[in-house]
């Protein structure tokens, strides 16, 4: 019986122990934060860089009609 309660004890001391964050869990949270904003900032340069490219060959297509009187 004795042997019954301690095991419950020292299992319930187990779970409230983990679910408490500890250092190690709070500096994983925030490499997991960091690479998220990482990752959507890289994301939103990529759409950029592709909306430019977008735009300079309009721009040129643009110039090439200007120039010819047709379509290029």
């Amino acid at each position: 019986m004795i042997r019954a309660i301690a095991f419950y004890s020292l299992t319930m001391f187990a779970l409230v122990a983990c679910e408490q964050d500890g250092p190690a869990e709070r500096f994983g949270e925030n490499v997991d934060e960091a690479a998220s904003q990482a990752r959507d900032a890289a994301g939103n340069a990529a759409d950029n860089i592709e909306d430019a490219a977008t735009d300079a060959g309009n721009a040129v297509e643009d110039a090439c009609e200007d120039v010819t009187d047709r379509n290029c």
